[in-house]
C-alpha cells in the first residue's frame, strides 16, 4: 500500500520541525523548603533560551500571592531590563528573544546566545491541607499559542496548612505550667477566707496527761511484779 504523497509531505515536516530550546541556568530560591500561607517568597533564576524560535512565545506562571516579576534580557551578552510585570502569567514575545546565525561564502556567524535572568517576588498562598504549589513554571506557547510539553521548566514549594503547624516548645519549663491557685482556708467560725492559710491545729494531748498515763502504766506493772514475787515465796515457805 502506497502513501499519499502529500502524507509524506506532513511527516517529513513534523519530523524535522525545530523547536524552542530552554535551559534552566540557575536558581536559587528564598527562604528554602516548606513554607506556611503569607511567607514572603523570592525565586532568582536564570533560562537560556538560546536557538528560541521567533514564532514562540515564552511564558511564565506562579501560583504565589502578590506577583511581581522583575527580568532582563540578555542577547550576546548585552543586557536589555523590562518593565516589571504583575500577575500570575506574563509573556515575553518570541520577536524579543528569537536570533538567528547566517552564513556567507566568506564566514559563518552563528546566532548569539540569549538568555533571561529573573527575579520573582509573593508570599505563599493560603491552603487548607499542606500541599504543593508551583514556584514558577516556563514553557514554550506555538504560533497557535498551544503550550508545548517541552521544553518545561518547573519549580514547586511546599506549603503546610495552619493547623499542621507544630506549637514551638516554651523557652521556660514555668512558662508551660499553669499556675495553681491556693486552695481557700476555714476560718474559727466556719467562713471562708481567700488567700490565706489556716494557722489552726487538731487539738492534742497535753504533755501532763500523756506522763500520767505512762506513770499508771508503770504502777501495773511493779504491783503484777510484787504479786509474783508473793507467790514465789509463798509456795516455797519463805518470809520477807
Amino acid at each position: 500500500m502506497k502513501l499519499p504523497l502529500f502524507f509524506l509531505v506532513f511527516l517529513v515536516v513534523v519530523i524535522t520541525c525545530p523547536v524552542s530550546a530552554l535551559h534552566l541556568s540557575s536558581s536559587t530560591v528564598d527562604p528554602w523548603g516548606p513554607v506556611t500561607p503569607g511567607t514572603p517568597v523570592t525565586a532568582n533564576f536564570e533560562i537560556d533560551a538560546t536557538n528560541f524560535l521567533l514564532r514562540d512565545d515564552l511564558q511564565f506562571f506562579t501560583q504565589l500571592e502578590n506577583q511581581t516579576w522583575t527580568y532582563t534580557i540578555i542577547v550576546g551578552g548585552i543586557e536589555s531590563p523590562k518593565p516589571s510585570q504583575g500577575g500570575r502569567v506574563f509573556t515575553i514575545p518570541g520577536s524579543e528573544l528569537g536570533s538567528v546565525g547566517y552564513e556567507s561564502p566568506y564566514e559563518k556567524v552563528p546566532a548569539p546566545t540569549v538568555s533571561v535572568r529573573c527575579t520573582l517576588t509573593g508570599t505563599a498562598p493560603g491552603v487548607k491541607q499542606t500541599t504543593s504549589k508551583i514556584l514558577f513554571l516556563v514553557q514554550v506557547l506555538d504560533s497557535y499559542s498551544r503550550c508545548l510539553t517541552t521544553p518545561r521548566i518547573e519549580r514547586t514549594v511546599i506549603v503546610i496548612a495552619q493547623d499542621t503547624v507544630p506549637t514551638p516548645f516554651p523557652a521556660k519549663l514555668s512558662d508551660a505550667v499553669t499556675p495553681v491557685t491556693p486552695a481557700p482556708a476555714m476560718g474559727n467560725t466556719g467562713n471562708i477566707s481567700p488567700g490565706t492559710r489556716s494557722t489552726e491545729r487538731t487539738p492534742v494531748k497535753s504533755e501532763n496527761r500523756w506522763s500520767e498515763e505512762q506513770d499508771k502504766k508503770q504502777a501495773d506493772q511493779n504491783s503484777s511484779l510484787d504479786q509474783i514475787i508473793q507467790m514465789f515465796k509463798n509456795f516455797f515457805g519463805m518470809t520477807s
